[in-house]
Order: C-alpha cells, then sequence, then structure tokens
C-alpha cells in the first residue's frame, strides 16, 4: 500500500482550505479572509463599524462619520460621511481589512482603495437574508467566525419569536417629509417590518422601490393603520395640517426607535420589537 507523506496530503489540502475561507462578495469581486486575523480595521459605514466593534473590540482604527455605537467608537479618527469617504485618507491608515456596503458606499471609492492594493469586503442588506448573511461574512473576515454563527443564529430565534400570524397592520415609515420618504420593497427595514405583523407598501410605489418619494394623495388614499416617525416625535416632524387629515381618517402617529431600527445592525431586534410594541401593543421575550 502506497504511503502519502504529510507535505503531499498539506499541499492537496491547501487549495480547498483557501477556496474555503473566499467568496464572491456584494460587489462581485473575490473575496479571500486575510491571514493572520486583521488587525488595522478600517469600517466605511456606522452599521459596519458597529458589527466589526461587537466582534473585535479594538482592533478597529478608523470609521465613518457618525460611528458612535458602542461609545469608544466616537474615539476613532473618522474618514469622512460614508457616502464620500476620503480615500487618501484611508489608504494611509495602511488598513490590512476594510469593511464596505452597497447601501451608500460609492463603488467608485471601493475601487479606488482596491487599486491601492487594499483589501475590501463589500456586503448587502437590503433583505434579512442578506443582513444575515453580511455578518455572517464579517465575522469570516474578522477570523471570528464561530462569534459570527453564534450571533445569526441567535438574530434567526429572536426573528422566529418576533413572528406575528393574521392580518398585518399597514403603516407608513416616514424618512423626510420635505418631500415625503419612506421606505420600499427593495430594503431590509420593508422585509423585517412584514415579518412581525406590519405591512409598509403602499398602494402605487413601485415593487422595484428602495427609499421612494411618495405624494401626499398617494398618502390620503392608502389604508393606513399607523404612520411611524423614526427617532422624533411626529409633532416636530408632521405639519399640523398633515398631522389633523391622519388625526380624522384615525390614523395614529407614534415615534419609533431610530439608529436601532434604521441601522443594519444586531440592534434592529431591539428596534423591531419596540416599533412592535407600539402598533400591536404585544410585547414578547
Amino acid at each position: 500500500m502506497r504511503i502519502v507523506s504529510s507535505s503531499v496530503l498539506l499541499s492537496l489540502l491547501l487549495p480547498s482550505l483557501a477556496l474555503a475561507n473566499s467568496w464572491r462578495d456584494a460587489s462581485g469581486e473575490l473575496f479571500s479572509a486575510p491571514t493572520p486575523k486583521p488587525t488595522r480595521i478600517v469600517a466605511l459605514a456606522p452599521s459596519l463599524a458597529e458589527i466589526a466593534g461587537g466582534f473585535v473590540d479594538r482592533r478597529v482604527i478608523a470609521v465613518a462619520d457618525q460611528s458612535d455605537y458602542p461609545a469608544w467608537l466616537k474615539g476613532l479618527p473618522t474618514v469622512g460621511p460614508f457616502h464620500r469617504v476620503n480615500v487618501e485618507k484611508v489608504v494611509s491608515l495602511q488598513p490590512d481589512l476594510i469593511l464596505a456596503t452597497t447601501d451608500g458606499n460609492s463603488p467608485g471609492q471601493v475601487s479606488a482603495l482596491r487599486k491601492n492594493g487594499l483589501k475590501v469586503l463589500v456586503v448587502r442588506s437590503s433583505t434579512v437574508e442578506e443582513w444575515l448573511e453580511s455578518m455572517t461574512w464579517v465575522a469570516r473576515a474578522l477570523g471570528e467566525d464561530a462569534k459570527g454563527a453564534e450571533l445569526v443564529q441567535r438574530m434567526r430565534d429572536e426573528f422566529t419569536k418576533l413572528a406575528v400570524s393574521g392580518p398585518k397592520k399597514n403603516v407608513l415609515l416616514v424618512l423626510d417629509t420635505q418631500p415625503w420618504i419612506t421606505i420600499g420593497p427593495k430594503t431590509l427595514l420593508f422585509d423585517a417590518l412584514t415579518r412581525i405583523g406590519l405591512n409598509p407598501l403602499i398602494p402605487g410605489v413601485p415593487l422595484s422601490a428602495t427609499y421612494p418619494k411618495i405624494s401626499l394623495e398617494t398618502i390620503w388614499a392608502a389604508p393606513l393603520d399607523a404612520v411611524l416617525v423614526p427617532g422624533r416625535s411626529p409633532e416636530s416632524t408632521i405639519a399640523e395640517r398633515e398631522r389633523s387629515h391622519f388625526s380624522k381618517k384615525g390614523v395614529r402617529m407614534l415615534q419609533v426607535p431610530s439608529d436601532e431600527l434604521l441601522r443594519p445592525t444586531p440592534r434592529l431586534i431591539e428596534g423591531l420589537k419596540k416599533t412592535r410594541e407600539a402598533v400591536l401593543g404585544q410585547s414578547r421575550q
């Protein structure tokens, strides 16, 4: 019987091991997780800073503007707003991993960073499944696969607890009123709200929409149960005449969480719990 040496066996296994730690990211590029674990991480969106900070604590060295949770992130250098980061500053930091998202980061800037020889992981979170996958990818890129698997399973379990059967309440989630902007079917929050007994689809909004502008006429024609305002009181957001119109139609105007609800991070679960309780009057543990 022929005996295969350990060196030959290792040479056969190495390509498959490398392939197992490589995948096509949300930009379509082949990404390979850094080896050894990255220690100079730059996050180009507040949500990614929060996710990475939850996995690895102090290995994050710079973040996008408004990265404020966990609190220690506020003490880190910033690289500009997530939609227009300072590419030169990012390059000067010599990161061994950059985290980016299709929801706001410029593809051109991501390409520029890669042309400078930097490793960039791009994630997408336009559905609940993509959001869970993005956290898995970040954990793998950081070399924290076990933590990622544990977190994602916990998020799945929480969604199971939050599920509501029966007819859904029709809601309008207000992102702005000048003009009126809401969430469309191609967003994570739309998908998440439908899973907890709420229907954020406004009749007339295209199914391909992300953050559509809507007219007051469209809003008045919608059979709404509630208007949801993240992070601000309805009185400070919605004009008195429009509040009066909603009141006459029996539509409740409710303040709901802001960052917990709008950022694609593990805190989304808490934001959904508070929102569901505000609309449906239910609080399950």
